[in-house]
């Protein structure tokens, strides 16, 4: 008679012999007997839903969520279902608590709601992101994974993870910083290493600063160039203007770098420079002029080179330095 989940057993039974009201008394009594544990308000919460008392059963799942993280996710999604992805009503039932917020900041991103989830997610406080700070990683790397990008930059920033991270900013522009392994950057510089083609961090030449990141080929024949790249999040239907600064020695190719800015969503090329000379004298600087489309959120900056077939070797040595992206004033 003590044993609550007898109880629940019991309630079990007399539902599905269809004798509710002895069900919802077996249920609550089994509530009444272990009232701090999660399962008896999951159990009640489950009849009432059935039973379509719907105000009584999240009063109970409501409990349930606030105590158990497991059973959290399983109300927000009954809720989610149930109200018709209504997040007003969702928010409702999910109550107040740092744990609750914090699981709907992850449940709005697996959900593709970032806004929803970036939004909840500031509504906690410095003491309550770091407590949850291991949940907003994985929140960080959902959204970038799903290109949600304005939103993922936030978490990436909020997270410390990239600090200086934000939107319509170019990372370590000036290559003065070290660049991060690619699978531990979002927004900053990533670099792939291949063969015939040595990409570094230069002490020796520069046009600002102490550094600039040195490029050289030694025979490198790919049709594709694409292994020097940063995504930079910006506002969509909107005009920029990308500046860096280059310098060339004995490039040789029929088919020279150039640099290209491609929507990093759809991968389709917005703009791109002209293909760089094969010899500078001194530092110079190009600028690229674009217009983001209308559903850009973010624009992937990448190297690459003008076609000439499938085995078309490039020699020589190029230098860049000092990025900056502005909007253009309307």
């Amino acid at each position: 008679p003590y044993n609550f989940t007898w109880w629940i057993e019991l309630g079990r039974a007399f539902e599905q012999a269809e004798q509710f009201e002895n069900a919802e008394k077996a249920f609550q009594r089994a509530v009444e007997l272990a009232p701090a544990y999660t399962y008896p308000h999951w159990q009640l919460g489950n009849f009432y839903l059935r039973t379509n008392s719907d105000k009584k059963a999240f009063a109970e799942l409501r409990k349930a969520a606030e105590s158990n993280a497991i059973y959290r996710e399983q109300v927000f999604s009954i809720a989610w279902d149930y109200y018709e992805q209504d997040t007003e009503e969702l928010e409702k039932i999910a109550g107040n608590s740092p744990e609750t917020r914090a699981g709907l900041a992850k449940f709005y991103a697996a959900k593709e709601r970032a806004a929803d989830s970036l939004r909840m997610w500031n509504s906690l406080s410095a003491e309550e992101k770091e407590s949850n700070k291991e949940i907003a990683k994985l929140i960080a790397q959902a959204l970038y994974d799903k290109q949600f990008f304005s939103q993922a930059v936030e978490f990436v920033r909020d997270l410390e993870i990239e600090p200086d991270a934000g939107k319509e900013k170019i990372q370590n522009a000036g290559f003065e910083k070290k660049i991060e392994a690619m699978d531990k950057t979002y927004f900053g510089w990533k670099i792939s290493k291949t063969e015939k083609m040595d990409i570094k961090i230069d002490p020796t030449q520069k046009h600002n600063g102490r550094k600039s990141l040195r490029v050289v080929f030694s025979g490198y024949d790919n049709a594709e160039l694409y292994n020097i790249f940063q995504v930079v999040a910006v506002e969509p239907s909107t005009k920029y203007e990308l500046s860096f600064w280059l310098r060339a020695k004995d490039l040789k190719s029929s088919g020279n770098p150039k640099l290209e800015i491609v929507d990093a969503k759809t991968n389709k090329i917005i703009a791109s420079s002209e293909t760089f000379p094969t010899n500078t004298e001194d530092w110079k600087q190009v600028k690229v002029n674009f217009t983001t489309p209308e559903e850009t959120d973010a624009v992937n900056i990448r190297t690459s080179r003008a076609f000439c077939g499938k085995a078309c070797p490039i020699v020589g040595i190029f230098w860049y330095d000092d990025f900056k992206l502005e909007k253009i004033q309307k």
